[in-house]
């Protein structure tokens, strides 16, 4: 199957969505037609590995999932459809060991009578490093009477672990259901997820996984593959990834993974999972349930030095331009010096001394930077071709605040110049 990944602009920011819910009774931090944060408490570490199984007609399956370091923490999920009461929690097994899981997203009705809800329970101490083959057994599909119908349709297990490395790590879990044709405007699309974290002077790759029941398998007759689309943003840059989602880990579940391009001086991804014909492939749109999502941002280890830095109101005065290092002058262009297209039109000098947020602030940190980069008496934190990365992608990300912020905290370390 073809993957059609393309890049497209788009006009709005998207907001976090960080939900509690209560409904009948059950206290759902992590999010009932959304995701949301959750609940519990999340172990950090240098990653997250996940897979997971579908359970469609089926009671048992085993899930495959490699742990490339020590695994500190293992969350397993399952979705489950049902036209009886929802209880608050619900009991499998998992490799002969009895584990309860507790009701995160739902009751959201899905179709036909059918309510879908999503468990959770910490199975970390039945993960180990390494390989490790995980029998998972639900509760019997029943089938009649109506009233006691109960449809299994996959589980998935994410396991964050420590290799040494370290990254920024998000989860967002709960019950989002989405069907481009149903009847209310809540269940025909899902609420967008952002996750962020702190901005970086170089570009770096992170790690997103989804996971997603109920996208019918299309493998085994001859109808088309029921579209689907996942959205995700950094900066004003969307990628779409169109229909990669088919019960990819047996009917019906699908456990996604991808590499996320994050640019210099961003500061958040925003995920959304789409029941949308992309392509277009002229087929009805999947119906789908987005159970869980988590993004991995790499942290880069701090370069040697640092510590110190000159803020704009240093470089501007008239009695420290014998500060200003060898190949920068006053009068230089503020555009020119950086290769951006900026709003105002100054020199480095008028581009320290102007007031003003958003770009304006920018411009004077990016220009007490460069300097304090350049000046060899300042232990600063970073090379001059860093500060000049990092501007030329906050103009191209437009995300002005993140990297005005990130240069800011380091221009006010302290100066060590007269």
């Amino acid at each position: 199957m073809s993957v059609f990944a393309r890049a497209r602009r788009i006009v709005a920011v998207l907001g976090a969505f960080l939900l509690v819910v209560t409904a009948q009774g059950i206290a759902f931090a992590d999010g009932t037609e959304t995701l949301g944060p959750p609940s519990i408490p999340i172990a950090t570490g240098s990653g997250t590995v996940a897979a997971g199984v579908g359970l469609h007609g089926v009671t048992s399956g085993t899930i495959n999932v490699t742990v490339p370091g020590t695994p500190v923490q293992a969350l397993l999920y399952w979705e489950v459809q049902r036209r009886d009461a929802i209880p608050g929690s619900e009991t499998i097994t998992v490799n002969a060991s009895s584990v309860t899981g507790t009701a995160i997203g739902g009751p959201t009705t899905f179709f036909t009578g059918y309510d879908s809800v999503v468990y959770r329970a910490d199975v970390t101490g039945l993960v180990t490093s390494g390989a490790n083959a995980l029998g998972v057994t639900l509760p019997p599909e029943v089938t009649a009477p109506l009233s006691q119908a109960r449809i299994n349709d996959g589980a998935g297990i994410m396991v964050i672990y420590d290799d040494g490395s370290v990254s920024e790590i998000g989860i967002r879990d709960g019950d989002d259901v989405s069907w481009f044709g149903a009847p209310d405007a809540a269940r025909q699309t899902t609420v967008p997820q952002t996750f962020t974290f702190a901005a970086e002077s170089a570009a770096r790759t992170g790690s997103l996984t989804l996971f997603v029941s109920s996208v019918a398998d299309d493998t085994a007759n001859m109808t088309p593959i029921r579209p689907t689309a996942i959205d995700v943003s950094s900066g004003v840059v969307t990628v779409t990834y169109d229909n990669v989602l088919d019960s990819n880990d047996g009917d019906y579940w699908d456990t996604y993974v991808t590499p996320v391009a994050i640019p210099a001086g961003a500061t958040s991804v925003t995920v959304q999972v789409q029941s949308e014909d992309n392509v277009p492939i002229g087929a009805n749109p999947a119906s789908l349930v987005w159970i869980g999502a988590s993004l991995t941002a790499p942290v880069t280890p701090p370069p040697p030095g640092g510590g110190e830095g000159c803020t704009p109101g240093y470089w501007k005065q008239s009695h420290h331009f014998d500060s200003w290092p060898a190949g920068y002058s006053t009068t230089d262009g503020y555009e020119a010096t950086f290769g951006v297209d900026a709003s105002f039109s100054k020199d480095l000098l008028g581009a320290l001394k102007q007031g003003g947020g958003g770009e304006k602030a920018l411009g004077r940190h990016a220009t007490a930077a460069l300097l304090n980069s350049a000046n060899a008496d300042v232990s600063y934190e970073y090379s001059t071709a860093d500060v000049i990365s990092l501007v030329q992608s906050a103009y191209a990300s437009g995300d002005f605040e993140g990297v005005k912020n990130l240069l800011e905290a380091q221009n006010e370390m302290g100066c060590p110049l007269n």
